[in-house]
């Protein structure tokens, strides 16, 4: 069910339900230990989400609605594909620590969630954050800023350099450095030119 009720309420829920979340983990986190951190009944948390997998989903969500707007700026602010793709890195890595840790969570806890809502959080994903980085990849082979290479694969491998970063726990200055260092080993590779 999904509310319609004010949604400064239903906001900060999300809010509260992300911090413990990411905390304590999906199956360590209960519905009335989240009512009383948000400072609302259970009824009226029920009243917001049917379960906690659909509060769940809503945590997954509202995280990639944020990804999907920094890929969508990047994307928009034009450039070449690596300054696209530089800034995206930065809108992400310059999120903080726990939205940043809702992509490891999410990939921790995915399997929690029911089979349709699966397949609908894998569209969604899909469309709003692997497609729109997938395009500024074919965007670049299109210019010509890229070689003639599968958007698709190199979204993966873009993506799988990146995603052991997001660790909250990883120390920000070291994460800068190493993010950099991926980016350069994609767009340069890492054998020495004189080689």
């Amino acid at each position: 069910m999904t509310s319609t009720a004010p949604p400064m309420t239903r906001d900060r829920i999300i809010e509260q339900a992300t911090r413990l979340f990411v905390g304590r983990g999906y199956h360590a986190m209960s519905m009335r230990e989240i009512a009383e951190a948000v400072g609302v009944t259970k009824a009226a948390l029920y009243y917001h989400f049917s379960d906690k997998e659909e509060l769940f989903m809503a945590v997954l969500t509202a995280s990639l609605d944020r990804l999907a707007g920094i890929v969508q700026g990047a994307r928009s602010a034009g450039g070449t594909t690596r300054a696209q793709v530089e800034a995206m890195a930065q809108g992400i890595f310059g999120q903080s620590p726990d939205q940043r840790a809702i992509i490891r969570l999410a990939r921790q806890e995915i399997a929690t969630l029911s089979p349709a809502r699966l397949e609908e959080f894998g569209r969604l994903y899909q469309a709003r954050f692997i497609g729109q980085v997938e395009a500024i990849l074919a965007e670049g082979v299109a210019r010509g800023d890229l070689r003639p290479l599968d958007p698709r694969q190199a979204t993966r491998l873009l993506l799988g350099m990146l995603y052991p970063f997001l660790d909250a726990a990883h120390d920000p200055e070291a994460g800068a450095a190493d993010v950099a260092l991926a980016l350069t080993i994609f767009f340069e590779g890492a054998e020495s030119k004189g080689a």
